[in-house]
Formats: structure tokens, sequence, C-alpha cells
């Protein structure tokens, strides 16, 4: 279960919502998340990913350091940090809607 945490990061009363991260994603990977091949992401874990939480995965030009115009929301179903370097994690994902 989650918890929301306050201006100071104390952890307050349980929430039933999932957090939601807002994350960019390079075209290449965008492109296989929209195509359902691509079912995971890696990340350094600073955001203290949870199984249940949403990503919002927005399509991010490095080049041009813009965003496109588009969007995805997935849902973390499994982690593990497993043969990754310190603070990363493996996230199973999958689309909502």
């Amino acid at each position: 279960m989650n918890t929301k945490n306050d201006a100071d990061g104390n952890s307050g009363s349980p929430s039933c919502y999932p957090t939601m991260h807002e994350l960019k994603t390079w075209p290449e990977y965008f492109a296989e998340v929209i195509a359902g091949t691509k079912t995971f992401e890696i990340r350094k874990n600073d955001r203290g990913f949870k199984v249940g939480d949403m990503l919002a995965l927005y399509e991010w030009c490095p080049q041009q350091r813009q965003y496109l115009k588009e969007c995805v929301i997935v849902e973390i179903t499994y982690m593990t940090d497993f043969a990754q370097p310190e603070n990363q994690v493996v996230m199973a994902i999958r689309k909502v809607g």
C-alpha cells in the first residue's frame, strides 16, 4: 500500500491511489512500449517506485531537448534489482486503458 508524503517527506496516512511518476522516454523505446513489445523499464530508483505505481511515459527527443506529442500510462506489475547497479531497478510494466 502506498502512503502520501508531506512537504518534509514524512509518511502520512495510507493512500488508496497509486503514485503517478512522470518520466521522459526516448522515441525508439517509446514506440516499443506503444507496440507492446517493450514490457519493462530499467531506471534509477530515485523516486521510490513500487509495484502498483503508475508511470506516465512522455516521448522525449534528446537531440531537440523537447517533448513530442505522445504519452502512455503504464502500471508497474513487478520489480527487481537483481544483477543491477546500485539503486537501479527493472520494472515489468503493462499499458493501462
